[in-house]
C-alpha cells in the first residue's frame, strides 16, 4: 500500500458515498465514509497483526480513523501519513452537508 493506492480507495469510497451513507445505520455520515475506508483496506488484504483486531472498539469517527491510520502504519510501502487524506474525505462530505442545507 502507497500514498496513492490508499488515495484511490478514498477517491472511490467517495464516488460510491452514496451508497456508503444509505448503508449507515446509526452511524454519522463522516464516520460512514471512514469506516469504508477501513474495510477497504481490509478487501485488499491490508490487515493488523493477529490479534490486535477488536471490532467493538470501532464505533466512532476516531476509533475508524485510528484503525485506518494503524493499518496504513504497519502496511505503507513507502511510510506516508494517512490522516491528511482521511481528514480531506470527511471535510468534502462537511462542505457538501453544509452546501446542500
Amino acid at each position: 500500500m502507497n500514498s496513492q493506492q490508499f488515495g484511490e480507495i478514498c477517491s472511490q469510497v467517495w464516488k460510491d458515498r452514496a451508497a456508503v451513507l444509505m448503508g449507515r445505520g446509526l452511524l454519522s455520515g463522516d464516520t460512514a465514509l471512514v469506516r469504508a475506508v477501513y474495510w477497504r483496506l481490509f478487501k485488499v488484504g491490508v490487515r493488523p497483526p493477529q490479534g490486535v483486531e477488536n471490532q467493538s472498539f470501532l464505533q466512532t469517527t476516531s476509533a475508524y480513523q485510528t484503525g485506518v491510520c494503524s493499518l496504513i502504519e504497519q502496511s505503507a510501502h513507502p511510510g506516508f501519513d494517512a490522516a491528511p487524506i482521511l481528514k480531506e474525505l470527511v471535510e468534502r462530505y462537511e462542505n457538501e452537508i453544509r452546501n446542500s442545507c
